[in-house]
């Protein structure tokens, strides 16, 4: 049986060819997608509530709104998450934007 084990990014070109990036480079590379998607969210009439840059794919959290169920309508969101807290129904929704994770949670929907 193969194995594979995760390997960081490396760099591609130059004297460190090969070299895994280090990690601040990852983590600013995130910083700075979660930003700009920030700004074109904003722009589109989004609120953005919070930015995750601690795992692969840097994520953006917005309020539920309007524009959100009509994404869902359009098929171009999708509702990956769905649960019951302190009796409250939840359903979590996402979207991709500029190479980021667009989520929102919805609480006691019909």
């Amino acid at each position: 049986m193969q194995t594979t084990s995760h390997t960081s990014p490396r760099i591609a070109f130059g004297q460190n060819a090969g070299q895994p990036r280090p990690i601040t480079d990852i983590v600013i590379d995130g910083l700075t997608k979660c930003r700009d998607a920030a700004i074109k969210l904003k722009r589109n009439g989004y609120t953005v509530i919070s930015c995750i840059t601690d795992n692969a794919l840097p994520t953006v959290q917005i309020q539920a709104c309007r524009k959100t169920a009509e994404m869902i309508d359009l098929g171009a969101a999708c509702y990956y998450m769905w649960r019951t807290v302190d009796g409250e129904r939840e359903r979590h929704g996402q979207f991709h934007i500029e190479g980021v994770r667009v989520i929102w949670v919805e609480r006691g929907y019909p």
